[in-house]
């Protein structure tokens, strides 16, 4: 299954990226050693996010590695049995980006869970 997970990614990878950059570009598989600062990441809170996502991955092995998550007692050994780090590169120096959009509860109407009003967005 492990392989059949990274073949799933450098497929989909492939087949979203255009010929002529795909040329450019190569990968390379890494050791979980080889990430500075795996051991000590918090591997828990990781898993609870990718468990999040689960109900969002209900194609191919995906079903199959969610209730894996789910079962594993050891989310650092989860990943480093269903994942590969992957070095992608192009020769360009790049930027890599992240979003992060927080969704909030709201009411219009107070109450005790809802006790505190918001008078304005908030400048950042």
């Amino acid at each position: 299954m492990k392989r059949g997970v990274l073949a799933a990614f450098v497929a989909a990878f492939i087949a979203a990226t255009p010929a002529t950059v795909l040329a450019e570009v190569s990968y390379t598989i890494l050791s979980f050693d080889d990430l500075t600062g795996w051991k000590d990441d918090d591997h828990q809170a990781a898993i609870d996010v990718f468990k999040g996502t689960c109900g969002d991955l209900r194609k191919g092995e995906w079903p199959a590695v969610c209730a894996m998550a789910k079962s594993q007692p050891n989310p650092q050994v989860f990943f480093e049995l269903f994942f590969r780090p992957v070095l992608i590169e192009d020769g360009k120096a790049g930027l890599f980006t992240g979003y992060f959009e927080p969704e909030l509860s709201g009411s219009r109407t107070q109450s005790f869970r809802y006790r505190y009003p918001l008078y304005k967005k908030p400048p950042e």
